[in-house]
């Protein structure tokens, strides 16, 4: 089945059934992920994703991680300007929400050596959406 060929139209009407106003407002703790190590602020496409997942799972009944970013990343591109610019603006809340409990974060991207030798912190298979990193996606803000 090509996920991409039949968008069904109602992940393009659906009301959020995720809080992403609390989500991009929530406190230091919560950035957290695995090892204490600090979460990268999400871009728009990530927060549109985290937005929507659980209803285009339920929807398409497409379990796999993957083959739902490709179908959420179809309806993204067919969304309206005004929904896109919304979620430009969680974004930047989100961005300034981040800069706010870490004001001396820098990013420092982990090396390969490091993910194959952190048996404690796999990231291959890991099904955790708070730790998505977009960083070569074409939805980059």
């Amino acid at each position: 089945m090509d996920c991409l060929q039949n968008i069904d139209p109602r992940l393009l009407e659906m009301d959020r059934q995720f809080d992403i106003d609390a989500f991009v407002r929530r406190g230091a703790q919560e950035r957290l992920i695995k090892g204490g190590r600090i979460a990268r602020p999400s871009n728009g496409f990530i927060l549109y994703r985290k937005a929507y997942i659980a209803y285009a799972r339920e929807i398409t009944k497409v379990m796999n991680c993957n083959s739902l970013s490709r179908i959420i990343g179809a309806s993204y591109r067919v969304e309206s300007e005004e929904i896109k610019a919304k979620f430009k603006e969680y974004s930047v809340i989100e961005k300034e929400q981040h800069i706010h409990h870490f004001p001396n974060y820098t990013y420092k991207p982990r090396t390969r050596d490091s993910y194959i030798n952190d048996e404690d912190d796999i990231v291959e298979g890991d099904d955790d959406d708070d730790n998505d990193d977009e960083s070569g996606s074409e939805y980059q803000n």
